[in-house]
């Protein structure tokens, strides 16, 4: 029915030939026949005669899934129960909707026609992009070869982006008007009723970094919107494959406030990325991210004053405060390897080391390389113990571990400022303490 009514045709009907894996030429008699090329007939007449039985094969794009929602939507209307019930107002309120209707019907009647442009678009990017976007790739079977053929390597040599866009009578202005639409029209569908729409479902960039496995269970609005984004990410790198620039994201593209076109905010930057980065900014931006502060020092010293201090300041040692301890210069060559390791969780991070030994090349080569914000980095020039505590406390440590005995000793003062520095004899500066408790409290 939704064929007769030019609702949503079938790209083409299988022929006895038809095999969904195999490389087959379109054009021989016996392979397949485009609906478009013929006008509406009774499927019958395109069923293929086998011992069994008969069957017909009528082959859909998955893109074809995109005018699903004005498909299903556009075939009814809703009228409340109680003017359904009563045959005087439901009379009464078909003749007042009649003319809204027949429009409605009008419009219904035309989608396959209005929609065939897009799609006929999308597929035709999908060989060169897709495979890049699903991480996945279909190896035909290749009669005349004999074997499974990766299609690749040729889309990509043979695929020109501004030729194969001319002939679908499109421009860059063109392809980015489209990209734009796709997005706000997924934004709206996954924004729910009005007046909910605007600006769409701020969780959508997020669901886009999931697995795929996962993104298959997803359903309703949310998944309509995938389908929506996924087109419009298949534009968006086309666009870029002419330009060298990349369109507004879709977390962006719904919350334009402007007329002029998009692709004069085009940026330079991946818009589309999936990588460990982008999903660990995401979760940052949604409050979803576990890790707080990596506090990285030389050895037991340090340790027990960055928990003390963070005692003081906050009455308590969170929980989410994780200390690594290299145990001496020794651990100087494993500091890269440990800050690598850090970056991959660890919202901030602090390292605490003394300037003896390697250390300092170490560390200098990490912020030089921006392996390490020198912001967060407390290299003391001697030694930790030398800078912070007194000719006095010094000997009194000495004689503690020399009686093999030690008592624990606690920064108990909450105000932190002079107060350290006068009862303990820390020799940090006003400011050398404003920036490590800062790095701290992050």
């Amino acid at each position: 029915m939704w064929d007769e009514e030019g609702v949503l045709r079938p790209v083409a009907f299988g022929l006895g030939r038809w095999h969904t894996d195999a490389v087959l030429d379109p054009e021989e008699s016996d392979t397949v026949i485009f609906r478009e090329e013929r006008r509406f007939g009774p499927w019958d007449d395109y069923a293929v005669d086998y011992d069994y039985a008969s069957e017909t094969h009528p082959q859909y794009s998955p893109w074809q899934l995109l005018p699903m929602h004005d498909t299903v939507a556009g075939g009814s209307a809703d009228l409340p129960v109680g003017v359904l019930l009563d045959g005087d107002r439901r009379e009464a309120l078909l003749e007042q909707m009649k003319s809204l209707l027949e429009a409605q019907r009008s419009a219904w009647r035309t989608l396959d026609e209005r929609w065939a442009p897009t799609l006929k678009l999308i597929v035709a990017g999908q060989n060169r992009f897709w495979p890049a976007m699903s991480g996945r790739v279909v190896l035909p079977w290749d009669f005349e070869q004999g074997e499974r053929i990766d299609p690749i390597a040729r889309e990509t040599a043979d695929f020109e982006p501004q030729s194969v866009l001319a002939e679908h009578g499109m421009g860059e202005s063109d392809l980015a008007g489209v990209y734009e639409w796709l997005v706000e029209r997924g934004a709206r569908i996954e924004g729910g009723e009005a007046p909910f729409t605007e600006g769409g479902d701020r969780w959508a960039r997020l669901r886009r970094l999931a697995d795929r496995r996962e993104q298959r269970n997803i359903r309703g609005p949310a998944r309509a919107a995938l389908d929506f984004y996924e087109a419009a990410e298949l534009l968006g790198r086309w666009w870029s494959a002419i330009t060298g620039r990349y369109l507004p994201g879709i977390e962006v593209v719904p919350r334009r406030r402007t007329t002029k076109p998009i692709e004069q905010d085009a940026v330079e930057h991946v818009t589309h990325e999936r990588t460990r980065e982008a999903l660990r900014s995401e979760l940052i931006a949604h409050g979803l991210w576990p890790g707080r502060i990596h506090a990285v020092v030389e050895g037991q010293t340090e340790e027990a004053w960055v928990r003390e201090i963070v005692e003081a300041l906050f009455g308590y040692v969170p929980s989410d405060l994780l200390c690594t301890n290299i145990h001496g210069t020794g651990g100087a060559k494993r500091i890269e390897r440990i800050v690598e390791m850090i970056a991959d969780y660890a919202l901030s991070s602090t390292l605490l080391v003394d300037r003896e030994g390697e250390m300092a090349k170490y560390v200098t080569a990490l912020i030089e390389a921006d392996a390490l914000d020198e912001r967060d980095v407390l290299m003391v020039d001697s030694s930790f113990e030398e800078a912070n505590f007194t000719d006095q406390e010094l000997v009194a440590v000495a004689k503690t571990l020399a009686d093999g005995s030690s008592e624990e000793r606690r920064l108990t003062d909450p105000e932190l400022g002079d107060a350290l520095r006068e009862e303990f004899g820390l020799r940090l500066s006003r400011q050398e303490t404003a920036v490590l408790l800062d790095s701290l409290a992050a």
